[in-house]
């Protein structure tokens, strides 16, 4: 540990329980932290930051990762509160992704690309693997194109090469091998990474040149890694190798919260670091600060049927709380119906706002007969998961425009936007384009106004295509130029046609407004950015920020006064006084898929995940029927419903749900409905 400073920094712990206190002060060394649900983990990390800088660690010595770009805010926020900004600004907090583009912006020469690279979103990716599957002759239905898309970042995040794909019989589809050599073939071409090359070229640059990677090592001294029961193969590696021998490494997760097996999270990571730093201190965050005892010990009964996960049983001083409630209904409308009341009745008698209540699902679907009856009701709902911002056809097709002038080589948003709005130039005069690209080599904008290609056109398409790239050659200089980012953005998107070609797109008039101000929103962000940064904004980075946003960013305003409809999956880091949990049955929840998988364990830890959302009240309901695929059928309860101790539940029927209130809830609630009368007549 480095000689203290003559004014050492107080950092108060006083608010810390003990297990938190001990994960805070064990500084040297590898550490694991086992945190479960509601335990206070973000203030742990946190003040075990702020507690190495005041015990003399150089700020910029210290790198922690999160998951998400929320996390890193409120993160870099809690220890600014504990130590002077001065010394919390070096501090590098940030997401893996972010992590990863900002080293390989000053390495990524060594491996043959150019640092000005593109990142690709998934909407980018997916275009590309379409425009591939076309040219190799592969289906594209048949897996879908995510699905192919799902297999290229499996090989990614498992560090396979081309070769090894080629020899490894693993269940990839047909085809494979071939496509996925020219994928990286093509992006590397286009000179754009896709979010697992922001993990997997830095393996490969710490691997081919150990020189950058001891360079890091000594920056980073002290590595914090949070939500490590996520992490996949890519990520344990890369931790791995940062922390290096000193193994100054503390991991902070929760085996019983790791749901996302299906994208790549390995729970063996955090179930084998102790196996991986045998000298590694274990502290286990057990008080939780959410949920009553009741919701904690049946969700501690049933992750404990889990044969895999290290031992943790959560608690609270908060009290028992009341029993769970596990709702028998007829079929899923009654299911939804009664979920809508239940809102209804409890909103009456709690008071307060909407956004108190979640309604949780494990598959989205389940989520058509909710929305039809909080309509019903007149309950405002929001579903999260919905699609997101960045999403939008509009929104991608801007983006588009602003990534071929930042990137001369990016063929694919090219192809995206040439003809958006109709410029006379078709699929035909696309696939002619193409075709001269595999003859003639070159880029598509080199190829676009020279040679044969314009000869092929009409004279209207061809003067078209000539002022095409004339807009885009001449804005691609103005936007390099310092200063004024928002205002050149809107200048450019106008004079190349998009932003006043939305009409033209889009029928109705009123859906072509909505699209344009979905546009107007990226001219606010540019603006917002220039506030940060001022003239040092630049395109390039307006499209970093853009691309590596988190869907979940606008979680919390979008629900503000509206009841949430979401997935367990969305639902992971939330939590709400109230949740019900819909469609508890066999080979829904757990999942017939993970059932055949053998993924039943990750089912359980979902179920945890959702159980733990709870505060207050929690409401487990089942349908007796349901259509699954147009057909109704039988169903079961599901296993998990079962596991929880008799002692914490009450079983009913939606018809017995809604009791007669006791004398003192009845005079409660009479108050409360006085009181919105009174104010609604005033």
């Amino acid at each position: 540990m480095p000689n203290l400073p003559k004014n050492p920094l107080k950092v108060d712990l006083s608010q810390l329980n003990p297990a938190q206190r001990e994960a805070v002060v064990s500084a040297d060394g590898p550490l694991l932290v086992l945190a479960g649900a509601g335990t206070g983990k973000t203030r742990v990390v946190a003040c075990r930051v702020a507690w190495l800088v005041a015990r003399g660690v150089e700020p910029g010595a210290i790198l922690a990762v999160t998951f998400t770009n929320r996390a890193a805010r409120e993160m870099k926020r809690r220890i600014a509160d504990m130590i002077p900004a001065a010394m919390a600004e070096p501090i590098t907090v940030c997401t893996f992704h972010s992590f990863g583009a900002r080293l390989l912006r000053l390495h990524i020469g060594r491996l043959g690309y150019a640092p000005n690279f593109d990142i690709a979103n998934d909407a980018y990716v997916e275009g590309v693997v379409q425009s591939l599957l076309t040219e190799l002759g592969l289906p594209a239905n048949n897996p879908p194109t995510a699905v192919w898309k799902q297999c290229l970042s499996k090989a990614k995040a498992s560090l396979l090469t081309p070769d090894e794909i080629a020899a490894d019989d693993a269940g990839w589809p047909p085809g494979f091998e071939r496509l996925y050599p020219r994928y990286i073939m093509r992006m590397k071409a286009m000179n754009v990474l896709d979010f697992d090359d922001l993990l997997s070229l830095v393996v490969r640059l710490w691997q081919e040149h150990p020189e950058v990677l001891e360079e890091c090592r000594r920056q980073y001294r002290y590595l914090m890694v949070d939500e490590y029961q996520d992490t996949n193969h890519t990520q344990f590696v890369l931790t791995s190798l940062l922390a290096g021998a000193a193994a100054n490494l503390c991991v902070v997760g929760d085996d019983d919260q790791s749901i996302y097996g299906w994208r790549g999270a390995a729970v063996g990571n955090i179930l084998g670091f102790q196996d991986q730093f045998p000298k590694a201190k274990v502290v286990r965050l057990e008080q939780n600060y959410r949920s009553s005892n009741t919701i904690l010990e049946a969700a501690n009964q049933v992750i404990a049927n889990n044969p895999r996960r290290h031992h943790k049983a959560l608690w609270s001083r908060g009290g028992q709380g009341d029993k769970i409630m596990i709702v028998k209904a007829k079929n899923e409308n009654e299911e939804a119906e009664f979920a809508a009341s239940l809102v209804r009745e409890r909103k009456a008698v709690r008071g307060g706002s909407l956004d108190q209540f979640a309604v949780l699902y494990r598959s989205n679907h389940l989520s058509r007969s909710l929305e039809d009856a909080f309509r019903r009701a007149g309950i405002d709902y929001c579903v999260v998961g919905a699609k997101s911002f960045c999403q939008r056809r509009e929104v991608i097709d801007a983006l588009s425009f602003l990534r071929l002038a930042a990137n001369p080589r990016d063929d694919q948003s090219l192809l995206r936007v040439l003809n958006v709005p109709p410029r006379g130039i078709g699929d035909r005069s696309l696939g002619h384009l193409l075709e001269l690209q595999r003859t003639l080599g070159g880029t598509l904008q080199e190829l676009m106004v020279a040679g044969p290609f314009p000869q092929g056109l009409s004279a209207a398409a061809a003067t078209a295509a000539g002022e095409f790239s004339r807009c885009l050659q001449e804005w691609r200089s103005r936007l390099r130029q310092p200063g004024g980012l928002a205002e050149k953005i809107r200048g450019y998107l106008r004079e190349i046609g998009y932003l006043d070609g939305l009409a033209r797109i889009y029928k109705p008039r009123q859906d072509a407004i909505r699209r344009r101000e979905n546009v107007l929103e990226l001219f606010n962000a540019a603006a917002e950015l220039e506030d940060r940064r001022g003239s040092d904004a630049t395109l390039g980075e307006f499209l970093e920020l853009f691309t590596l946003r988190d869907d979940n960013d606008r979680v919390k305003g979008r629900l503000e006064g509206s009841v949430a409809l979401m997935t367990v999956h969305a639902a992971k880091g939330l939590e709400f006084p109230v949740v019900i949990v819909i469609g508890m049955e066999h080979e829904l929840f757990p999942h017939h898929n993970s059932l055949k998988e053998g993924g039943l364990e990750e089912e359980r830890r979902l179920f945890y995940v959702a159980a733990t959302r709870a505060r207050e009240e929690l409401y487990l309901t089942y349908a007796a029927r349901r259509r699954v695929g147009g057909n109704e059928s039988v169903r079961r309860v599901s296993p998990f419903v079962r596991e929880i101790p008799v002692c914490h539940t009450i079983d009913t029927d939606v018809a017995s749900a809604f009791k007669p209130a006791s004398a003192e809830t009845a005079a409660e609630y009479l108050t409360k409905m006085k009181e919105m009368f009174g104010a609604a007549n005033n």
